[in-house]
């Protein structure tokens, strides 16, 4: 019932203001709340796109599954931080990156476990936000190593990625946890965890906004995009990446080709 009157005090808010809504979750350094506000590196990004559109947005703080189901709903125009993956890419329109980050996985000091191949997994519990792309990525994981004949991994899913799931892994409930580096290094900092250390990075992922298709007009995702890439060309995103110590994503043709982005 609670969720429901939310909806609806959602799409009353829509029907009342012209503004472009995004949605998100506690994914701190890249979105998060402070005082009621939106922070984070990907909340400036996006200010200053809106900027370049010469639009007014707004951002709303939600728990993670909401805040990707509003989207999905279409109350809102769209959702971040979202990674590409081909089973988002058949109902979300991505916007063109604006950032490239990576997935680690995380470990107690004292214990020997690298990830440098597959083969390090074997039979290890390992823990990791959902629903969510790390999700997504480790189950890959699981069915790859399935396929080759290694002992799959058991994959334990947290809800959010308030660093809960970090206290897990310090307590020894998991022997490996899957997570965003940056995000991780920051509850590790944030929350004074000791014992824990990246213990091997497993791949580079760039970070988006999602669109519903079912809801969003294509132009309004175009004009999106055009903005991020004109901001791109002006390096107008520069200050912005260097302050959280971050990368741009890739925004060669082919690239957003391949992820089918409109642009």
């Amino acid at each position: 019932m609670k969720y429901f009157i939310i909806a609806l005090a959602v799409i009353y808010s829509q029907s009342i203001s012209a503004k472009i809504s995004f949605t998100y979750h506690d994914f701190a350094p890249f979105a998060y709340a402070k005082e009621g506000q939106a922070q984070g590196i990907l909340v400036d990004l996006i200010k200053l796109v809106c900027k370049e559109m010469k639009e007014q947005c707004e951002f709303e703080y939600y728990p993670n599954k909401r805040s990707k189901d509003y989207m999905a709903m279409g109350l809102v125009t769209g959702n971040f931080p979202l990674g590409w993956n081909i089973s988002r890419q058949k109902w979300i329109h991505f916007s063109a990156p604006l950032l490239t980050t990576s997935y680690s996985f995380f470990g107690l000091k004292k214990n020997d476990i690298l990830y440098t191949q597959l083969a390090d997994l074997e039979g290890l519990v390992i823990g990791v936000v959902g629903a969510s792309n790390l999700q997504f990525t480790l189950e890959k994981i699981r069915q790859q190593m399935m396929t080759e004949g290694l002992k799959p991994i058991e994959i334990d899913i947290h809800p959010n990625s308030d660093g809960k799931g970090l206290l897990k892994l310090a307590k020894g409930r998991y022997s490996l946890y899957f997570a965003n580096s940056d995000l991780a290094n920051y509850r590790i900092q944030q929350l004074k965890i000791t014992g824990v250390e990246n213990k091997g990075r497993y791949k580079s992922q760039e970070y988006h906004v999602g669109f519903a298709k079912a809801h969003i007009d294509p132009k309004l995702i175009i004009r999106f995009n055009q903005a991020i890439l004109r901001l791109y060309r002006r390096s107008a995103f520069d200050l912005i990446w260097l302050k959280w110590q971050s990368k741009p994503g890739k925004i060669q043709p082919s690239h957003l080709q391949k992820l089918e982005i409109l642009h």
